[in-house]
Order: C-alpha cells, then sequence, then structure tokens
C-alpha cells in the first residue's frame, strides 16, 4: 500500500505539470493566432466599409433613376392623351 500512497501523489504532480505546460501551449499558440489574424480581420473589416458604401451609392442612384423614370412615364402618358384627344379633332386623309 505504501507503493500506491508514493505513487498517486507523483501522478497526480506530474499530471498538474503536464496541464500547467498545455495551458501555456494553447495561451501561445491563441496569442500567434491573434497576432496573424488582426491584420487580415481589419482588411475584411476596411473592404465590408467600402462595399457599404458602394451599396449606399448604388441606392440612391437607383433611387434618383427611378424617381426620373416616373416623371418621363407621367411626361408620355401625358403626351399620349394629348395626341388621343387631338387625333378625332383632325380631319382623316382617306
Amino acid at each position: 500500500m505504501l507503493d500506491m500512497d508514493i505513487a498517486i501523489p507523483v501522478y497526480q504532480e506530474e499530471l498538474l505539470a503536464g496541464w500547467g505546460t498545455r495551458q501555456h501551449e494553447v495561451m501561445a499558440t491563441r496569442a500567434q493566432f491573434d497576432r496573424n489574424s488582426s491584420p487580415m480581420l481589419e482588411t475584411i473589416m476596411a473592404a465590408a466599409v467600402k462595399l457599404e458604401s458602394l451599396a449606399r451609392s448604388q441606392t440612391d442612384s437607383a433611387q434618383s433613376k427611378a424617381g426620373q423614370l416616373g416623371v418621363i412615364a407621367n411626361a408620355s402618358e401625358q403626351a399620349a392623351a394629348s395626341v388621343r384627344q387631338s387625333a378625332p379633332a383632325t380631319p382623316s386623309k382617306a
């Protein structure tokens, strides 16, 4: 039984020491990942901001064009109505 009384605490110490080493390795790997990924994330964020700005600009342009097309459509309708009204008043060349 004496061997077990010595073996178990030694095993526990080794286990804890190994855990501490693994914990340190995980933290070091995470720090390295953060250092390596930060520039890439900054580039992606900058591109996303530019894309959002471009999308807003395109939306504004499309809305403006839609308004202009509405004006053109109304003018066309009025011109067609004017032609229809004046057509019966014009003598036919038959």
